[in-house]
Parts: structure tokens; sequence; C-alpha cells
């Protein structure tokens, strides 16, 4: 099913790294901020090539500062290593859509992210 209102699609659910590229923001689908399409095929977040599309490694993002965005301990994926791989900024329960007393937080993780710079990747 196609996601159906602007905040589902174009607001972060989320961010994700790939250990080589950086970090990239999903929406509720786990897709590419703007995508609208429950179409997982169209994107393939394990293939190399399309993160380095969308990817990037920001100044400051520090596991820290991950565990600040996300919405709890169970909001935090790791790997192998027990590095941060993804995060959730809200759940179902806090989700800014559902429940207007949920915008403030959720708009100060974005600010906190807003701020961040990107390092200079080499092409």
């Amino acid at each position: 099913m196609a996601l159906s209102d602007f905040f589902r699609i174009n607001f972060p659910y989320g961010i994700a790294r790939d250990p080589e590229i950086g970090w990239y923001a999903f929406n509720r689908e786990y897709m590419p901020l703007g995508w609208h399409k429950k179409d997982h095929s169209v994107f393939n977040a394990t293939k190399l090539e399309e993160i380095r599309k969308i990817g990037s490694n920001y100044k400051g993002l520090t596991e820290k500062l991950l565990l600040e965005l996300a919405d709890g301990p169970n909001n935090i994926d790791r790997d192998e290593q027990g590095k941060i791989t993804r995060i959730w900024f809200y759940s179902d329960g806090s989700n800014p859509n559902n429940d207007s007393k949920n915008w403030e937080p959720y708009i100060k993780k974005i600010k906190k992210l807003g701020k961040l710079k990107v390092n200079r990747i080499a092409e």
C-alpha cells in the first residue's frame, strides 16, 4: 500500500547507516524521504551505489547523540560489533501525526540533526 499523507512520505521516521557510505533518512515505509510507494524493489538499501546517492557522513553524529535522538532503547538497531545501524525518532505511541503533544519532542530531534554538517566525501 502506498503511503497516504505528507507526514509519512516526507518526514523522517528514522535514520540508517551504511558503514562505507554514511547515514540516510527513511520514511514510514523504510524508503528514502519522498518515496510514496511501498515498492522496495525500486530502492535496495543493501546496494552500495543506491545509498551513495542519498547517504552522508555527518560531523558530530556520535553514539551519545544517536541515543538522544532515538525514541528509547527499543528503537535502536546495532550490528554484531555493537555499533548503531538504525534508529527511529518515534514509535506508534509517540507519533507526532497522531497526537499534537508529540510534535515538540520530534521537532527538537530534527533541529539537532539540522545543525550537523556533512564531512567532505571523496567522489
